[in-house]
């Protein structure tokens, strides 16, 4: 005969209903104290608690090409103490026939304007023939001259840092830019602090006395030799005390060098001397020190191989 079944009896079935019906009160209660807490999290964002800051990345909207244009165009140029470049014929043509390639434009108008911008080649010309020196106009009538020099000492100062950092040929070119005689009466080419006097002394209040004359037409007959402009006394000396302090651009040369022309030994020791700090010379090789050079001249250097390799040796 088959076991009989074990059935439950009643008193099991209630105690197992029982168990059952806990178990549900206790996970709706469970349920209930979630919604509470998500619907408190709700009312505390409501009310500004623990409200998490919105990270937004950020736009560089200032240093876009388009901002630097428009603030290099809306540059007001201050009038100084001399005539407008613009006014002085020889100087109005040679700024007009500077072409738009050349490295001399932005060189000459980085010089003269430290303001903030990124002009065109186009403007960079109107705003250089609007120029009228760098010193502030004398005022009209009784002035304190004492006072006077002080204020003109501070541009000075500046613009004698400036020269004083450059080597002889670029200053050169900037007085060759501006049409500026940079010889002695007896047709001596100048050195450079002289140069930087007369160039500094033509910028600062622009005339005629500091211009070089091409045309012979325009020289009297009655003067045999050129009359050299006389160096503000005043000036130069301040422009001495600078000097002593400014230190020579160890790269100036390199700067001044024209990209597509054959470089001078001077320009290529200075080039060498930078490599030797940038490069690894335990695995950097002659090819590509002449590759790297080229490079940056702008010509092959291949055929001065010799002198690049001396001039390694020597650094090494």
């Amino acid at each position: 005969m088959p076991p009989k079944k074990k059935t439950k009896s009643a008193k099991e079935d209630d105690k197992e209903k029982k168990k059952v019906r806990v178990e549900k009160e206790e996970e709706e209660d469970d349920d209930d104290e979630e919604t509470e807490d998500e619907e408190t999290d709700d009312e505390d964002r409501g009310r500004g608690k623990r409200k998490r800051r919105e990270s937004k990345s950020f736009e560089p909207e200032d240093f876009t090409m388009a901002s630097e244009r428009a603030a290099a165009k809306a540059a007001v140029i201050v009038k100084g103490r001399g005539k407008k470049l613009g006014d002085l014929p020889v100087v109005k043509a040679a700024i007009e026939k500077t072409p738009l390639s050349s490295e001399d434009l932005p060189f000459a108008y980085t010089f003269v304007f430290s303001t903030r911008g990124v002009p065109t080649k186009k403007e960079m010309k109107n705003k250089l023939l609007e120029f009228s020196g760098y010193l502030p106009p004398l005022p009209k009538g009784k002035y304190d001259e004492d006072e006077q020099d002080a204020e003109d000492e501070k541009f000075e100062t500046k613009y004698a840092t400036k020269a004083f950092k450059l080597n002889l040929a670029q200053v050169r070119r900037l007085c060759d830019f501006f049409h500026v005689d940079r010889e002695t009466e007896d047709g001596k080419a100048l050195n450079k602090e002289q140069t930087i006097d007369r160039l500094l002394d033509f910028l600062g209040d622009p005339n005629d006395s500091y211009i070089k004359t091409d045309d012979p037409a325009e020289i009297k007959p009655a003067s045999k030799k050129k009359k050299a402009p006389k160096t503000k006394t005043k000036a130069a000396a301040k422009r001495k005390s600078v000097s002593k302090k400014v230190v020579e651009d160890p790269f100036s040369v390199i700067k001044a060098h024209s990209k597509g022309s054959t470089p001078t030994d001077a320009a290529l020791r200075q080039w060498v001397k930078a490599y030797v700090v940038c490069f690894d010379m335990d695995s950097a090789t002659t090819k590509h020190a002449i590759k790297t050079a080229s490079d940056k001249f702008g010509v092959d250097l291949a055929d001065r191989k010799a002198t690049i390799k001396e001039f390694l040796a020597e650094e090494m």
